[in-house]
């Protein structure tokens, strides 16, 4: 029984600050995947991606609107493919079709959505308090940008692109 006690005390002792308080709770992160289209790299929260997929064949919709690329089945689901370019009014041009070329599934409760972008280049986690304090970049589309390792990026509102 004395065992158990020093043991206690001993997770108590490191538990416990210096002055006897309790330290605060730990950091909570969010990851941000950086995603390039039209020659600009961008990120969206991962927690807003369902999935990213090697590019398929596309059909095409008739009197579809001009951002819509196409529908493919996935998983015995169709997904509707944009060309972010064409909704979030970006300068410059989609990278012709490559090996990098990636459709990035978004999560939405009815939608089944894709990004065609040029590539998926890496992974960054970011605390959550930077990630809620963008600055505004006055696009309906970006939640606002954020400097990692001292280059600005955008950062994505999926939302608003099923708005």
């Amino acid at each position: 029984m004395q065992e158990s006690e020093e043991v206690e005390q001993s997770i108590t002792e490191k538990v416990l600050q210096d002055d006897g308080s309790m330290p605060e709770m730990s950091t909570a992160y969010a990851e941000l995947m950086q995603i390039n289209i039209a020659n600009e790299s961008v990120l969206i929260p991962v927690s807003d991606v369902s999935e990213v997929i090697r590019l398929q064949p596309l059909s095409l919709v008739p009197m579809a609107p001009d951002h819509l690329l196409g529908v493919c089945n996935v998983h015995g689901h169709i997904l509707c493919v944009i060309d972010p370019c064409r909704v979030m009014h970006l300068e410059g041009k989609a990278a012709e079709d490559s090996a990098a070329s990636r459709f990035v599934s978004l999560r939405h409760s009815v939608m089944n959505l894709a990004l065609r972008v040029d590539s998926v280049s890496e992974l960054f986690r970011v605390k959550e308090s930077e990630l809620s304090e963008l600055n505004d970049d006055s696009s309906e589309f970006f939640r606002g940008s954020i400097n990692i390792d001292g280059h600005a990026y955008r950062v994505i509102d999926a939302a608003a692109l099923f708005a």
